[in-house]
């Protein structure tokens, strides 16, 4: 098992725009310091095979929330409702891309969960897809 930690506020995946001069990616800056930090992370050969994603999405409570508020969505009372999970989720395939795993067509299972947190992060825990298997084999003796 691989974990990545990685120290931003999830954002979901933006499909590239055409406007007048060209493509734009809306995510493309927040991509780059993302792989970027992957990069640092993880200096390994993409692994070979299909892999499982474990994804927490931690993102900070707004700063217009109430104190009490606040409380209720750092205890996990409340969960963010800001992001759809699913684009997230492809936004951080996309970044794993080519450096974790050659493609993301070879993620064969995800596994994701959106918290409040004190400051945004995405935990990344990535397993060979056999690797999964067994450990959960082994659970649910």
């Amino acid at each position: 098992m691989l974990e990545i930690d990685l120290p931003m506020i999830p954002v979901p995946w933006s499909a590239s725009r055409v406007g007048k001069k060209g493509h734009f990616n809306p995510r493309g800056k927040e991509k780059l310091w993302a792989q970027w930090q992957i990069k640092n992370m993880y200096r390994g050969k993409p692994i070979e095979g299909f892999v499982v994603l474990d994804l927490t999405f931690i993102e900070p409570p707004p700063n217009s929330a109430s104190k009490s508020m606040k409380a209720r969505m750092l205890s996990g009372e409340l969960i963010p409702t800001r992001c759809d999970n699913t684009n997230m989720q492809k936004f951080i395939e996309d970044c794993l891309k080519n450096i974790v795993f050659n493609d993301d067509r070879y993620v064969a299972k995800n596994i994701s969960e959106k918290l409040y947190g004190e400051k945004g992060r995405i935990l990344i825990k990535i397993y060979p897809l056999e690797e999964y298997r067994k450990l959960n084999e082994d659970h649910s003796r």
